[in-house]
């Protein structure tokens, strides 16, 4: 019988660890990833903001910069074409 993907898939408040790649120097201990919001805009259509470590002014500020350039990318987008 085959496992369908929601089988396969964690529960987003679940966090999980990290591969062995995205581990800081083979000393740190493991880090995990969670789910910290999850938005739903229309079925199939979502965000999903995950975090491993402590949430930083440095991290939001990087999040803060991500929206600036989408909001840039969506206005151009909607500009109609002449």
């Amino acid at each position: 019988m085959a496992a369908t993907a929601e089988a396969i898939e964690p529960p987003a408040t679940t966090p999980r660890t990290l591969p062995q790649a995205a581990k800081k120097g083979a000393g740190s201990s493991e880090l995990a990833e969670r789910t910290v919001f999850t938005e739903e805009g229309v079925p199939g259509q979502y965000l999903t903001l995950k975090v491993s470590g402590e949430v930083t002014d440095d991290m939001l500020e990087a999040l803060e910069d991500y929206v600036k350039r989408q909001r840039k990318r969506l206005s151009r987008d909607e500009q109609p074409k002449d």
